[in-house]
């Protein structure tokens, strides 16, 4: 009999199931029915796993009503688990507590409830807080970084670089990759804010901690976040009128990233190479500027990423611009020529964009040049 609770559980457990896979398959209608059923048939259970099962279907129904645009719903159906089982002490049930309420703070801010979700980011804190369980520590650093986030939103800079320095101060020396991943975060948008704000030397400073601390890192999220601070810091430095130092920074986040496969990294590396070479140029150093052009070629000539391949053809592009300021008017061609010839055909309107910017200036530059070689013959006459 259904009553039984071997059977209870089996069949809670297949339609919790029943559920999930539906929304697999993007049948939300389908899986916020299901759920609905393990709700209205086990809400009032008392054993552990109907509760549990009961909790996570409030989740994903939550989850699959965003997916179907029915945001107040949702939000519903989270706060309909933190009434159920918020004082709950069981881990299960207080981390589907954590996520629902992590999960409303989000859809608060997709909604433009900044307040609202602000209010939910100091719950989770309140809760959680001082937990000592890796997961709700994990929810707790998300919701105080998110805290930092939405402030920094609303230009209340000073507030929000006290919340990123309370993330610091809290996770710093967590050992959890999604902890480590929300300090260096925590940083590098201090960073931003304090940059906003002026203060240049502490700008520097706290990209150079991001570096410090996760300069070795391996995880592919911390190794973008150590190449954003390099980014960020060599910006910074030419605000502050220190143009030259940039060039160390761009070589050693070549040297850092220059052989990494993350299409993200690639994306970098190429783009500092193509800023590398405008710095050479507005340095004089024409020669350096041109070898760093052709580096962007030769690393990354053969990329498949959109991204990428942007960057290959403003390299040459940059390179034809520079050789006809130098009245090396064949090497300005065949750099235009290069363009044309990689992306005239590309698929990306930003490829084909360069492909005609270059055939245009390649018309310029020859119109140039026999103008030039009519002036001569008039003179020679």
């Amino acid at each position: 009999m259904a009553s039984e609770p071997a059977l209870r559980e089996r069949v809670a457990k297949a339609l919790y199931n029943k559920g999930v896979s539906l929304g697999e398959l993007r049948r939300s209608t389908e899986a916020v029915a299901a759920h609905d059923q393990v709700i209205g048939r086990f809400g009032t259970a008392g054993e552990p796993v109907l509760r549990e099962h009961v909790a996570k279907a409030l989740i994903n129904k939550g989850l699959q009503l965003g997916q179907l645009g029915r945001p107040e719903d949702e939000l519903a159906a989270y706060d309909d688990l933190v009434a159920r089982f918020g004082t709950a002490s069981e881990p299960v049930l207080r981390e589907q507590v954590a996520k629902a309420l992590v999960n409303k703070a989000i859809k608060l801010g997709q909604l433009g409830r900044r307040d609202q979700q602000m209010a939910v980011d100091d719950e989770v804190l309140l809760r959680y807080g001082t937990a000592s369980e890796p997961f709700m520590r994990e929810q707790a650093g998300i919701a105080l970084y998110n805290k930092g986030v939405r402030l920094g939103l609303q230009e209340r800079s000073e507030e929000a670089i006290t919340v990123y320095g309370e993330v610091i101060a809290r996770f710093g020396a967590a050992s959890e990759l999604v902890l480590r991943e929300h300090v260096a975060k925590a940083l590098v948008n201090k960073g931003l804010r304090l940059s906003k704000m002026g203060r240049s030397g502490e700008t520097i400073a706290v990209y150079d901690e991001v570096i410090a601390r996760f300069g070795a890192a391996g995880e592919p999220a911390l190794r973008e976040l150590v190449a954003k601070a390099l980014v960020n810091k060599s910006v910074k430095l030419v605000e502050m009128g220190r143009s030259g130092e940039t060039i160390a920074i761009y070589d050693e986040l070549i040297a850092r990233f220059g052989t990494a496969s993350e299409p993200a990294l690639r994306t970098r590396v190429a783009k500092v190479l193509v800023s590398k070479g405008l710095r050479l140029g507005e340095m004089g150093r024409n020669a350096e500027e041109i070898a760093a052009y052709d580096e962007v070629v030769s690393r990354f000539g053969t990329a498949s990423e959109p991204t990428v391949r942007e960057q290959v053809g403003w390299a040459l592009w940059n390179k034809g611009v520079r050789f006809g300021q130098m009245g090396r008017s064949a090497e300005e061609i065949a750099a235009y020529d290069a363009v044309s010839a990689r992306f005239g055909t590309a698929s990306e309107p930003a490829l084909r964009q360069q492909a005609a910017k270059a055939l245009h200036h390649k018309t310029l530059s020859l119109r140039r040049m026999m103008q030039e070689r009519g002036g001569d013959q008039s003179l020679m006459a």
